[in-house]
């Protein structure tokens, strides 16, 4: 099977889009993402570079082959940097593990601030649910929780701060990652 390439989706003649309104500072973050493991820098990694107050528009960028990116024009102001990759935690700046709290980068005028961040891999629980007969236990809803210690006693408490689930299919498998 052969599919011919369409034409191009964009005019080649129109003029680039307008500045970004937000693009007026001198400020500049840049940095590293990187495997929290092996220390290999993660190449087409997601970043969102969001400020805390003012105008909150959304700035999304990706790693170099050499997993490093750059911001620039920022205006001095507090920002959120997050970080994700395919098979990896998402993880904004600051954190060491999930569900901990990230770090606000705080710019000033002129500002060169390095944000290096090291994302863990991604793992994930999977098995088969049986039911007593030995037979596979179909649409059966699977939760990951932990024991905790709280109010005096132990308790199972969702991972990570949220509820994580999935049912098992028709052969009585599940997987969560």
């Amino acid at each position: 099977l052969v599919l011919p390439l369409g034409p191009p989706t964009k005019d080649p003649a129109a003029p680039p889009p307008p500045p970004r309104p937000d693009a007026t500072g001198t400020a500049r973050i840049a940095g590293e993402i990187l495997d929290a493991v092996s220390g290999r820098p993660i190449r087409n990694a997601r970043l969102l570079l969001l400020p805390i107050e003012g105008q909150r528009i959304t700035n999304w960028t990706r790693t170099n082959s050499q997993g490093r990116f750059e911001y620039t024009s920022l205006q001095a102001r507090r920002y959120t940097l997050r970080a994700e990759a395919d098979r990896f935690v998402t993880l904004e700046y600051g954190q060491k593990r999930p569900g901990e709290t990230g770090s606000q980068i705080q710019l000033r005028d002129g500002e060169d601030f390095r944000a290096d961040i090291k994302l863990p891999r991604g793992s994930a629980l999977a098995g088969t649910l049986l039911d007593e007969f030995g037979d596979p236990a179909p649409s059966v809803l699977v939760q990951v929780a932990q024991r905790v210690y709280a109010a005096g006693r132990h308790r199972l408490m969702p991972m990570g701060g949220r509820l994580q689930t999935a049912p098992t299919d028709d052969r009585g498998r599940y997987r969560i990652s």
